[in-house]
Formats: C-alpha cells, structure tokens, sequence
C-alpha cells in the first residue's frame, strides 16, 4: 500500500480528550473539520486512517491498528500504543488513530 502525505487533514474538537488528552471518554471521530495540514498547531487533535501519512509529530491518544515508522519498508509495521509518539510521515497501513500534534510538519 503506497502512503501519501496528506494536503489536508481531519481536525477533531480537542475539548473532547479533557486535560491533557488521556481522558476515558471517547472522543466523537465523527465531528471533524478538514483543514489544510499546514494549519495544524500543537495541541489539535487529528484523524487519521489507513493509507495516509501522519502530517506532524502526534502524540495518540486512541486507535487500533499499524503504522509504518521507517518508509523504506525495511522494518515490519508496528502496532498503535497509546501514549506514544510517531513521527511525521510515518505510514499508517492499517486501521485508525487520534493524535494530538506535539509538533507540526515545516
């Protein structure tokens, strides 16, 4: 499956993850703006799914699923954690993720 870097991104409502994003509530995937990816700012949460490329450096707060760090294919995909970090660009191959933009791409 080829990736591609997203011109525009799905932006979700950040008050819908609570302080500081690690709320048990779940956050409505549904209720998005699609915004240019260059609008994002640190602290937006985003949607992503399978066959997309993260378009900044996101923190995931939820999602099921794979994602491709290294986009030479040399290393198998890994599972989504919650809490962790993936970088910008990393290729998401399978399922769905919410993160918050730790820092968005220049």
């Amino acid at each position: 499956m080829q990736a591609t870097f997203p011109s525009h991104v799905r932006r979700l409502d950040a008050s819908d993850a609570g302080a500081g994003g690690m709320s048990d509530d779940p956050i409505d995937r549904l209720a998005y703006e699609l915004v240019a990816a260059f609008r994002v700012r640190p602290g937006d949460l985003v949607l992503c799914v399978a066959g997309e490329r993260l378009p900044a450096r996101l923190r995931v707060l939820e999602g099921d699923g794979l994602v491709q760090l290294d986009t030479s294919a040399a290393c198998p995909p890994e599972s989504i954690e919650r809490s962790g970090d993936l970088p910008i660009g990393a290729a998401l191959v399978s399922g769905y993720l919410i993160g918050r933009v730790e820092s968005p791409a220049e």
